[in-house]
């Protein structure tokens, strides 16, 4: 696939232009739904080459690329289990191969299993630290040594308000994981500042999504009561929050962007 002359010169985007990522790659994982494809619509439309990870929703996924080419832009899926290191590292080298470089890494997927900590097993907080963290770790690791080679990058990891304060019972596996992405994410953008890589996250709240829609109306309507603006925010409005730090945020490393409707404001 071939890239644009400015990206392969390593100039930062323009944002003043309608597709200031064109020429780039952009990988999301869980990138065939809810927010994950959100993004991935969003930074196609920004011009960049959009790889949608996943793991088990092949039809999703090609839903997602079909939408992607319809609207003029560029995009195909990886299947891969990112918390399986050597899953990651074939579907590095199948990026590489097509397109011979990475530039953008959204960090996206996640799962829940929510217990009690007292009914917690140990496979359940294993599943969601390795999905929802580890997996950080592994993409990041092949992620990075690209961009380095191209003199550019930008990687966003998406955590949650659940890894800041507002934290839910029976979520201690998944509140450990998205602060341990917070803290991951200082951590790498210190090591990676001189080398024109940013590293930063966007934390969400309430979104409405498909689980969303499930929760009973009295029970929404207690969770607004707590959010000043009181609303659930879309998948649209976080993706656009990943566009602009893809885009704009050359000079923002290290920060997590709280998107929340300011239920949190640390």
């Amino acid at each position: 696939m071939e890239t644009s002359t400015l990206a392969a010169q390593n100039i930062d985007p323009d944002p003043r232009s309608p597709k200031p990522l064109l020429g780039r790659v952009a990988l999301v994982t869980g990138g065939s739904r809810g927010l994950g494809a959100a993004i991935a619509r969003e930074l196609a439309d920004a011009g960049a080459i959009a790889v949608l990870n996943y793991n088990k929703t092949d039809d999703a996924a090609a839903h997602v690329v079909a939408e992607i080419e319809a609207a003029g832009g560029t995009a195909f899926s990886e299947q891969c289990n990112v918390a399986d290191y050597d899953e990651v590292e074939q579907m590095f080298a199948r990026i590489k191969d097509k397109c011979g470089r990475l530039d953008v890494l959204v960090n996206n997927a996640a799962i829940l299993r929510d217990h009690s900590f007292r009914k917690m097993t140990a496979q359940e907080w294993r599943d969601v630290i390795d999905t929802d963290l580890t997996a950080l770790m592994y993409t990041c690791h092949f992620a990075v040594p690209m961009m380095l080679g191209g003199g550019w990058g930008r990687i966003i990891n998406i955590s949650s308000t659940t890894g800041q304060l507002v934290v839910t019972f029976g979520q201690a596996n998944y509140a450990a994981a998205k602060a341990g992405i917070i803290g991951f994410t200082k951590a790498l953008a210190i090591e990676l500042a001189r080398n024109n890589i940013t590293v930063n996250v966007v934390a969400p709240g309430a979104m409405a999504t498909e689980m969303w829609d499930t929760i009973p109306a009295e029970i929404k309507e207690k969770i607004y009561e707590k959010i000043p603006m009181h609303r659930a925010c879309t998948p649209e409005e976080v993706a656009r929050g990943v566009r602009f730090l893809a885009t704009e945020g050359a000079y923002i490393t290290g920060h997590a962007l709280n998107m929340n409707g300011g239920i949190y404001q640390g």
